[in-house]
């Protein structure tokens, strides 16, 4: 079964809660400053029968320009717009702006209420009926039947109602096979039951009992209670107002604007990509514009970042990247509306193409590229063109275009099948991608070869940061390219092999003899390198190929065994240790005929590979043994 959405619109006094409260028996004006001032100062609800539809969720926004941020948090949701004219003042600033507010969040469905028709002569109305044909011109509303009507004298309500049944039986259906996404309107406690959160429900379905997921703050909670316009329920439909009792959650911890989700469905964002359109009456918009989104029933201030343009000029389309200053959730696909930081005017409205999206530079061809492709029908395109920016998993794919698992993944395995887009790991790359980054590496290892020939790689990290890539992505990356090698923690182009000169051999030679005559006492890296003066950067290469080529063990910062004393000291230790079970500094000391300063940092070296364990002042041997270690 199909649920409806019907918002309210138009001027403040024209006449839009006393014609709900008409058509439904109920004023949604709750509040006691409201029945006071006799003005809708927030949102109201009620629900509506119609004859063919059944009942239908009612909003009611205020219409005074005060309260726009209170409009847009109620009017985000709805499937069909009933615009309020009074006939006795026709048009006026707030029936234009609330129009440009549907028209923006593209909102195609629609009936105009001409109310207050008892209070006029017939030619006023008919004058006010031609000046809302030529407002609807040009907009998403186009065409909308207008109705005379009175809700004092209720003439004209059947005909209403008529009109909005017939209205709401051509709205396509909200999608109940996405996961559950509410927008939250109100929040408040009560007495008995707790946190309780309304709002309309734009996608999917929820169950009394299901998990659930709040964002931006990411808390947890369960649909305890479920009310559907107003009457307890087993669960609730997209396009149904929806009431939500959550425990564990204290009303403190929410707000207007907030989301309720299935868990993992949404994630916060502070940087989101769109298409905006600019509003005819606004002269010119500059980067780094301060602004007012409107999104759900969110407002958030940031910053938008034109991506494409210098500026946009009035009715120009363009991409841009919002900045926020507090975080949202949103999907590719969903509508907004921009207002002016200050003073408040609206600006214009659009659409998002990627809700998570990382931080561009301007001007950049191909990050236009891709997000041009996302504005499109074309699921291949878009998930080809966004690979084209960097890998991805699937999952991010989804949450990145909104999609749903399955459509995702026979998008991805057409263009797997074509060839376009590969596998790796728990990635996804394009081909093109992968060829571009296997030559930069190659280009940037064969430069890093030519300065370094005597060390065996790059370390792997330098090169990611390098590469900007993930770490995980990274690896599985390298894995791939057949022209690369990883080397412990360095990568190497594979034909490569460190070679020295003539002159290279001869100080490794004198350098291996040093560290050789000095067996268990060897000299510090000092002594080693200081007799080679002028060519102690040739020597310091020298050494760290020897450390690298595992001729050297590193044992401490300052403290370089040869390989012959590392492996005569463990065969020594050893046996000490399968003869006495342990082993103290003083009696290694002794053992190999050392003092301290070698003793100490050689059995902290051999527990940190693993041969022994310290327990006390004591070594033991340790159960495994690792590797050596020729940092």
């Amino acid at each position: 079964m199909k649920h409806v959405i019907v918002g309210t619109a138009g001027h403040v006094d024209h006449g839009k809660t006393t014609l709900i409260k008409a058509l439904t028996g109920i004023d949604t004006d709750r509040l006691e400053e409201e029945k006071r001032r006799e003005l809708s100062i927030e949102l109201g609800f009620a629900p509506l029968e119609l004859p063919s539809v059944g009942r239908v969720g009612v909003i009611d926004v205020p219409g005074h320009e005060r309260f726009m941020k209170n409009m847009l948090a109620g009017i985000g949701g709805i499937d069909l717009a009933l615009l309020v004219v009074a006939a006795d003042e026709g048009v006026m600033p707030q029936t234009r702006d609330h129009l440009t507010v549907l028209h923006l969040l593209g909102v195609s469905h629609g009936v105009v209420a001409m109310t207050k028709t008892d209070l006029v002569e017939q030619e006023v109305v008919e004058l006010a009926e031609e000046e809302v044909h030529e407002l609807l011109a040009g907009t998403t509303l186009e065409g909308s039947p207008i109705v005379r009507v009175s809700g004092v004298t209720r003439e004209g309500l059947d005909d209403l109602v008529s009109a909005l049944d017939s209205a709401a039986a051509a709205v396509e259906g909200r999608r109940l096979d996405m996961p559950p996404r509410l927008p939250i309107d109100r929040v408040f406690t009560m007495k008995g039951v707790g946190t309780v959160v309304t709002g309309t429900l734009v996608s999917g379905v929820i169950r009394e009992g299901d998990e659930v997921e709040l964002l931006p703050e990411v808390l947890k909670s369960k649909a305890r209670q479920v009310q559907v316009h107003g009457a307890r329920a087993d669960e609730a439909h997209a396009g149904q107002r929806v009431a939500l009792n959550l425990p564990g959650v204290k009303r403190e911890a929410l707000r207007r604007g907030a989301v309720v989700a299935a868990p993992g469905y949404l994630r916060p964002t502070e940087t989101i990509d769109v298409r905006l359109e600019l509003l005819p009456k606004v002269e010119r918009l500059k980067n780094w514009t301060r602004i007012r989104l409107a999104i759900g029933s969110a407002e958030i201030i940031g910053r938008l970042v034109l991506l494409d343009a210098e500026e946009l000029k009035g009715g120009q389309v363009g991409l841009a990247q919002l900045r926020l200053e507090a975080k949202t959730t949103g999907l590719r696909g969903d509508r907004f509306v921009l207002r002016n930081y200050s003073p408040l005017w609206l600006i214009g409205g659009g659409t998002i193409l990627d809700p998570v999206a990382e931080r561009h530079k301007r001007f950049d061809e191909q990050v236009v590229t891709a997000l041009e492709a996302r504005g499109g029908a074309e699921l291949d395109t878009a998930v080809r063109e966004s690979l084209l920016l960097g890998e991805r998993t699937e999952g991010e794919l989804r949450e990145s275009l909104s999609v749903s698992a399955e459509e995702l993944g026979e998008a991805v395995q057409r263009l797997v099948d074509a060839g376009e887009v590969r596998r790796i790991g728990a990635h996804l790359v394009h081909r093109q991608s992968l060829d571009e980054l296997e030559k930069k590496i190659g280009s940037l290892l064969s430069e890093f070869h030519r300065r370094n020939p005597l060390r065996p790689g790059m370390p792997k990290e330098e090169l990611r940061s390098r590469m900007k890539l993930r770490a995980g992505a990274f690896d599985e990356i390298l894995a791939q390219m057949k022209t690369i090698e990883v080397r412990r923690d360095r990568v190497a182009l594979s034909s490569f092999r460190p070679t020295l000169t003539a002159r290279q051999e001869e100080v490794r030679r004198r350098i291996e003899e040093l560290y050789r005559q000095g067996k268990f006492q060897p000299p510090s890296r000092n002594q080693v390198l200081d007799p080679f003066g002028e060519e102690r950067g040739v020597a310091e290469e020298v050494l760290f190929y020897l450390l690298e080529t595992g001729e050297l063990t590193r044992v401490s910062e300052d403290l370089i065994f040869h390989r012959d004393a590392i492996a005569q000291i463990r065969e020594g230790l050893g046996a000490k240790l399968r003869e006495n079970g342990s082993i103290t500094v003083s009696q290694v000391r002794d053992l190999f005929g050392s003092s301290r300063k070698y003793s100490v940092p050689l059995l902290e070296y051999f527990d940190r590979i693993g041969f022994t364990r310290r327990v006390g002042d004591e070594r033991i041997l340790a159960r495994k043994v690792k590797g050596e270690d020729r940092e």
